[in-house]
């Protein structure tokens, strides 16, 4: 009968895989410690990142209040706070109100050393997150970190305010900004107190020009960002300073801002006219200049009868600075025997109604006495001598 053979342990080895199991515990509660507050402060993160996205398109918003720049960004950033708070609640997952950060940062872009109209926003936000395993690692907390941006074009506008007769006169005195506008108020009225309480929509770093027009047009306004401060520096004041009287000449207007807009210069910008007017234009200026040779290239020769060249100011309109039934340019064109005295500047160019309205005192059409409006005659035989040559 054979007896099994007994193993003695060596009294080294007792106690090792107590040792080894506690070691490892160690490193195990760091792993499982970690991943379970890691977790937790990307949670943390998300919420962050969302709340600073906000707040930047918050901040770029709130840039509309303030009368200069300085105000602007306290304002700005008044409203990104606000924005920060609705999206990430004080305390959120146990992070330290008392430790929260939001700074935004507002910044002009350049494209090769010149401002190009887009502001770009940064909001950066920070907060504090509690640790709950690694606190065994002397790791109470973790800070938690994002940024935000947002990006706003500068606006480059132009008002065109329509300062013709048409819009009746201020109801207050030129000069003074009004306050309200009661009912039964001008439109001139209406135009000038709209106008200067729509400056109130934009920001400082925007541009802001005023053009006016009635007879003409000018520029009231240069475009600036100093638009809404007081007394002679800001849009207010010369807004305040219109009044209304002439004829509507549109056009000038347009082309006016247009070119007060590309003087500024910021290719990203975005560039916007505003019009204020109470109807269509019925005055225009142009220059429209005669040909003074016979182009036959590709038609038959004209009919026969010349033309000199005419003055460098002939409009369609005859303008006749002096005595009107005396005058007699040095300059004619002869047209075929038909239709000979119809064209004006000869002494006996002008029609008995012509004559009779001039000689009443008729007021005329065009704001300005000298101009004379041609007849159906008249204007066909003018335009049938200044397209055949």
């Amino acid at each position: 009968m054979t007896e099994p053979i007994k193993t003695r342990a060596s009294s080294r080895e007792k106690g090792m895989a107590v040792l080894i199991s506690a070691i490892m515990m160690f490193f195990t509660l760091g792993t499982v410690g970690l991943a379970i507050d890691g977790g937790l402060a990307y949670l943390v993160k998300g919420r962050l990142m969302a709340s600073v996205d906000a707040a930047a398109l918050g901040a770029a918003r709130g840039l509309n209040l303030g009368d200069d720049v300085a105000t602007a960004n306290a304002a700005a950033t008044a409203s990104a706070t606000r924005f920060f708070n609705a999206n990430f609640p004080s305390g959120f997952m146990g992070t330290n109100a008392a430790l929260t950060t939001v700074t935004p940062n507002f910044t002009q872009l350049q494209t090769a050393g010149v401002a190009n109209g887009v502001l770009q926003v940064d909001v950066a936000g920070g907060v504090t997150a509690p640790t709950y395993f690694m606190r065994i690692f002397n790791i109470p907390n973790i800070r938690v970190t994002a940024t935000g941006t947002a990006t706003r074009r500068t606006l480059v506008m132009m008002l065109i305010l329509d300062v013709s007769g048409s819009m009746g006169s201020r109801n207050t005195s030129v000069g003074t900004i009004p306050t309200s506008l009661p009912a039964g108020s001008s439109s001139c009225e209406a135009m000038v107190y709209s106008s200067i309480q729509f400056l109130n929509y934009f920001s400082p770093y925007d541009y802001v020009g005023v053009t006016t027009f009635s007879g003409d047009a000018s520029i009231a306004y240069t475009a600036s960002t100093n638009y809404k401060k007081s007394g002679s520096t800001g849009a207010a004041y010369a807004i305040a300073n219109l009044n209304c009287g002439g004829s509507t000449n549109t056009t000038p207007a347009l082309e006016l801002s247009y070119t007060a807009i590309k003087n500024v210069g910021l290719k990203l910008a975005m560039n916007e006219i505003a019009l204020f007017t109470d109807g269509v234009a019925n005055t225009v200026t142009g220059a429209f200049p005669l040909r003074t040779q016979k182009d036959t290239r590709f038609s038959p020769a004209p009919p026969a009868y010349t033309i000199s060249p005419p003055p460098s100011n002939v409009l369609l309109l005859h303008s006749d600075p002096r005595n009107p039934f005396t005058w007699t340019p040095t300059t004619q064109i002869t047209f075929p025997a038909d239709q000979a005295g119809t064209y004006p500047g000869n002494s006996n160019s002008y029609t008995a109604a012509q004559r009779t309205a001039i000689a009443g005192g008729a007021a005329n059409k065009f704001g300005i006495a000298a101009m004379l409006p041609l007849t159906t005659k008249q204007y066909s035989a003018y335009t049938a001598a200044t397209q055949t040559i």
